[in-house]
């Protein structure tokens, strides 16, 4: 790792000699901030999202449930702001009222060694995962040919006995 970070610095100092241009214009144009302009703001990404009956709203592959108050009862049905910012933070609102949630993570992950600690079942594990891969082409899927659907179960039964 020192010798990475030791090469790094050298090769930066390379690749901008190398690429590196002036300026047509010597003269910066980029203006300053204004004092009512929020960076943070500005580069947040924002979708609209219906909550559902039971307060809760699906965003990048997680399920954010309402807390059950009393204004927030009857925000269902009705749509939110949902607002990701760059730090990666989530913020949820309904017309400027920022909305207290909870996540509710659907792709949980739990490492594999705690779901197989045994040496024999982890590599049983791992032949089924290479066996269950996709394939590569359109309409080489088992969908497409029956008979080597059996074969390969038959495989798979034969080779784990």
């Amino acid at each position: 790792m020192r010798e990475a970070n030791a090469w790094i610095d050298s090769f930066v100092e390379a690749q901008n000699k190398r690429h590196a241009r002036p300026p047509e214009l010597p003269d910066d144009a980029h203006r300053a901030l204004l004092p009512g302009e929020n960076v943070d703001a500005i580069f947040t990404w924002r979708e609209i999202r219906t909550l559902s009956s039971a307060l809760s709203l699906q965003y990048d592959n997680v399920l954010y449930l309402i807390e059950p108050t009393e204004q927030n009862r009857m925000l269902a049905g009705r749509q939110v702001t949902v607002s990701e910012f760059p730090d990666g933070h989530i913020k949820i609102a309904h017309e400027g009222r920022e909305i207290s949630y909870r996540e509710f993570d659907k792709q949980g992950k739990v490492p594999r060694i705690q779901v197989a600690g045994h040496k024999r079942l982890g590599v049983l594990l791992d032949l089924i995962a290479d066996k269950t891969r996709p394939f590569p082409r359109a309409g080489d899927g088992p969908r497409r040919n029956r008979r080597y659907v059996s074969r390969t179960r038959q495989n798979l039964v034969d080779e784990h006995k």
